[in-house]
């Protein structure tokens, strides 16, 4: 039976859509500046694209969604420094594949970074994949060019001949900015820095509310109403406000209607806002964490040569899975494999023992190691298929060719009634960030409570 109940409008209470960062960022803003707030969550659990568990037997992190720090961004660092969270830099050597040889680079990402600096903000934007056919004219760049394409893919989650090198440029010089080359985990991992969070909503002020799946938002200048169903049981809520802070990911706000995660906008969002969110794309990324019994890696010679003892990254040109790490410089069993963009189409809506499968046969290609010698020593793994994830529909996000401007447009409020948050939305440069997150959520509540001010300076002075 469908029961249907309904909120009673405040016109300081403020919907968040979505409990991942953003939204846990913007209730804790918007509550702190005496706004009650109803977060509304589809998932059983907060986090969004951070999911973390833990292996019972390494009593490692497992990270399914996001697992780096990216550089010493203020929102992160701030917050470890006032909950005693502990980040531990990524140590340890990288090495790579190349034409089945294991080679030690000095700096891979030096070479790759000789290739990147040749990048140029132009009035005429262009695909990576255009300008790696212009620059580096000499034959001697060739295997350059390919480790800079493979980290763009990578670290992007991109297809080349789609992402933006007017984006590139400019994620460059923001990471510049906060020592972006350094990468960091959270000791016990991301789970600790959404406990941070949530520990700092006003339990008086903000309800947050799980299963919730949102299926429409109707919206008119200054209120909203938001109609959903609840997991599992289907019952019906509709829910009045002044104004919603949406967060979903950028993937389900391009859901066409009928297709999975769809939420319907009631009227339709503004032209310009469609038009910004088509020019950005949503990366794939298909990640899986192998648990084995020992480290096998630090003792057994790789490809006959010497075992990799303080094995961090290791890079290939695997068709699958081109790139592994290890959880340096704690040391433990356990390696992640990464297979972005269109390299993880063949594991998309398969069976998780599917994706484990072809893992371990990449990683066996790559250490020139029996499949069966890996089997053995697997005690678990771990895999989340983001793609099919109707709450997500992704990885992270990436700015189109000639998308420049298309975030700043997408985190322009509409109508005091919408505004928008997420890693989608950040525009400096720190998209598919957690931190780039957290800064749309804290930037839409300041928008938020701005609206509300002046909208009630108005009526005050009328």
């Amino acid at each position: 039976m469908t029961v249907k109940k309904k909120t009673r409008q405040n016109p300081r209470h403020v919907i968040v859509i979505g409990a991942g960062v953003a939204g846990l960022a913007a209730a804790e803003q918007l509550s702190s500046s005496g706004c009650n707030v109803t977060i509304l969550e589809a998932q059983p659990r907060v986090g969004g694209r951070v999911f973390t568990l833990q292996d019972p037997m390494t009593y490692s992190p497992v990270e399914l969604g996001a697992e780096f720090v990216h550089g010493k961004p203020k929102e992160i660092f701030s917050l470890a420094n006032k909950d005693k969270l502990k980040l531990i830099e990524v140590e340890g050597q990288e090495w790579r594949i190349e034409e089945g040889s294991l080679q030690h680079p000095r700096d891979f990402f030096s070479e790759v970074d000789k290739v990147l600096r040749q990048m140029k903000r132009r009035k005429k934007d262009r695909s990576f994949q255009e300008f790696l056919e212009e620059c580096c004219p000499t034959s001697g760049q060739e295997a350059q060019k390919k480790w800079a394409a493979a980290y763009v893919e990578g670290f992007n989650a991109a297809r080349l001949n789609e992402i933006s090198v007017n984006s590139l440029v400019q994620e460059q010089k923001t990471e510049e900015k906060i020592e972006g080359d350094r990468a960091f985990r959270i000791e016990g991992g991301y789970q600790k820095l959404l406990n941070s969070l949530c520990s700092r909503l006003d339990p008086r002020r903000v309800k947050l509310l799980l299963n919730r799946v949102v299926a429409t938002i109707r919206w008119r200048k200054g209120e909203v109403w938001v109609e959903t169903h609840s997991l599992p049981e289907q019952a019906s809520e509709s829910f009045t406000a002044a104004a919603v802070v949406v967060t979903l990911p950028l993937g389900v706000l391009q859901a066409g209607a009928g297709e999975p995660g769809y939420v319907r906008f009631d009227p339709p969002l503004p032209a310009k806002v469609q038009r910004a969110a088509g020019l950005l794309r949503m990366g794939q990324v298909v990640r899986i964490t192998l648990c084995f019994r020992e480290s096998f890696w630090e003792s057994t010679p790789i490809r006959g040569q010497s075992a990799l003892k303080d094995l961090s990254f290791l890079f290939s040109s695997d068709p699958v899975f081109p790139t592994w790490w290890t959880r340096m410089p704690e040391r433990m069993p356990v390696l992640t494999g990464w297979s972005p963009s269109t390299r993880s189409a063949p594991l998309w809506n398969k069976p998780a023992s599917f994706i484990c499968a072809e893992a371990l046969a990449a990683l066996g290609r790559l250490l020139g190691i029996e499949r069966s010698f890996l089997e053995k020593r697997l005690a678990s793994f771990y895999t989340h298929d983001w793609h099919s994830d109707p709450f997500a529909r992704g990885a992270y996000s990436y700015v189109a060719v000639d998308g420049e401007g298309a975030q700043r447009l997408l985190a322009q409020p509409v109508e005091q009634a919408l505004f928008f948050a997420g890693e989608a939305t950040e525009y400096e440069g720190h998209h598919g960030t957690v931190h780039g997150a957290m800064a749309t959520g804290y930037r839409a509540a300041r928008q938020v409570v701005e609206s509300m001010d002046h909208s009630h300076q108005v009526r005050a002075g009328s």
